[in-house]
């Protein structure tokens, strides 16, 4: 078994780790950023399918301690921000298991070119405060989605600031 950098399976998947910008504004802390998520990505009768599997080698919190990680996503462009959705949150660890399917439902296939999938992984701190772990955007235009897609996806900081 050999395995892939997270950029030999980007490049394999026609993904990129999201870059951290230059001039980023942030509107939560930002963690030590790293690991990589597990995604299964597939598309049925206008439903768009992200199973969340894995995610591993996210770095502890600021004190040290194992952060509190869940997935958020959004299908972009969403002006309105009606696409969010969130996995379960895992409790004090760096190498959660989620298994969780986040659908998405009524995306005609001719829109599936021009949607991409922003993905962040945070740190449940308390009510207010959510520390961010890492993320990534997928072109779906990218994927081959006339069968499942699945392989790990390197988080980084985010390639352009939508939020």
């Amino acid at each position: 078994y050999n395995a892939l950098s997270g950029q030999e399976v980007s490049r394999a998947l026609g993904t990129n780790p999201a870059p951290k910008p230059a001039n980023a504004v942030w509107s939560q802390p930002v963690g030590k950023v790293g690991g990589e998520v597990k995604l299964s990505v597939s598309y049925k009768n206008n439903k768009l399918f992200i199973m969340v599997m894995h995610i591993r080698g996210l770095q502890p919190i600021q004190d040290g301690s194992d952060p509190d990680p869940y997935v958020k996503t959004y299908l972009l462009p969403d002006p309105q921000k009606t696409t969010k959705r969130k996995t379960k949150v895992a409790r004090k660890t760096c190498n959660p298991t989620y298994n969780e399917m986040l659908v998405y439902d009524g995306i005609p296939k001719g829109d599936l070119h021009q949607r991409e999938l922003h993905l962040s992984v945070l740190s449940e701190e308390g009510f207010w405060e959510n520390i961010l772990l890492g993320e990534v955007i997928i072109r779906l235009r990218d994927l081959d989605l006339t069968q499942e897609k699945m392989g790990w996806f390197e988080l980084g900081f985010r390639s352009h600031g939508i939020m």
